[in-house]
């Protein structure tokens, strides 16, 4: 007996959040995001601490907070000096 596969498609979008989104569905400016919400498994998520796409991005992918990947932002800083 063979079983098909789960499917799983995650949407993430920076910045868009549900406050935002659900407004512009329930107006009708996003039919597209309508069907994914009626249709699929959605929910608020917390962001990182703090809340920047780059560590928030690469705590996603790898389960990690950004104290256990060590990336905080795009660039790195001199811990010393806040100097970049």
């Amino acid at each position: 007996m063979s079983f098909a596969k789960p499917r799983v498609f995650v949407l993430g979008l920076d910045g868009a959040t549900f406050s935002l989104i659900r407004p512009w569905v329930q107006a009708g400016h996003l039919p597209a995001f309508k069907r994914v919400l009626e249709g699929g498994a959605n929910t608020v998520l917390n962001s990182t601490f703090p809340p920047k796409t780059a560590s928030a991005w690469l705590s996603l992918v790898t389960g990690l907070n950004p104290g256990q990947h060590g990336v905080f932002d795009f660039i790195n800083y001199d811990v010393s000096s806040y100097s970049f």
